[in-house]
């Protein structure tokens, strides 16, 4: 249903399960061309159009979690290639959900190559990323708590999901003491 927009790009798909491949070979092709086409849809959608295809994809993550932690259990070769750009989307998606409306689909390509590397543990890339966030929320009433909402989200997701450098962990307590310490002398 994640393609429901894009019915033509269902057939190659489809064609997959006549190959003469094992299941994880199947499944993990089928997913690679699926994350694909997820991520050329978000990149080329218009800024509302984007935020629906997010709402979407997130009712759905679950399964595709499910999908790439079968196929890693299958020991598929290609499983931690299909995980990074998963890693992307979600991504993707928390920043979409962050700026409601206001990120346009050109802002997604830009995470691909910013993030290209999938080292969510650099401190410059999060304070860059987070700026960026910080501007398109704008004036909005509740700025902080979207701001806070979406950091909680990249570190539960992301910053720590794989090994983390030491100096990125420090440098993430320290920014957040601060922040604790300033928000208590308020």
């Amino acid at each position: 249903s994640v393609l429901k927009d894009n019915a033509v790009s269902l057939d190659p798909i489809n064609r997959e399960w006549t190959s003469k491949r094992s299941l994880a070979e199947c499944l993990g092709s089928i997913m690679n061309r699926i994350l694909d086409e997820l991520h050329s849809l978000l990149i080329y959608a218009t800024n509302q159009r984007l935020s629906d295809r997010v709402d979407h994809l997130l009712a759905t993550c679950s399964s595709f979690e499910d999908m790439l932690a079968f196929l890693a259990k299958l020991q598929f070769r290609g499983s931690i290639e299909l995980s990074k750009k998963w890693s992307i989307i979600r991504l993707s998606m928390i920043c979409v959900s962050a700026a409601r409306g206001t990120i346009a689909g050109t802002f997604i390509d830009d995470l691909k190559r910013r993030f290209g590397d999938h080292r969510f543990d650099n401190i410059a890339k999060l304070g860059a990323l987070i700026q960026t966030i910080s501007e398109a929320i704008g004036n909005a009433d509740d700025h902080n708590e979207i701001l806070q909402w979406f950091l909680q989200n990249y570190v539960r997701f992301f910053a720590f999901s794989a090994e983390i450098s030491p100096p990125f962990a420090t440098a993430l307590i320290t920014i957040l003491a601060e922040d604790t310490e300033r928000a208590s002398d308020e």
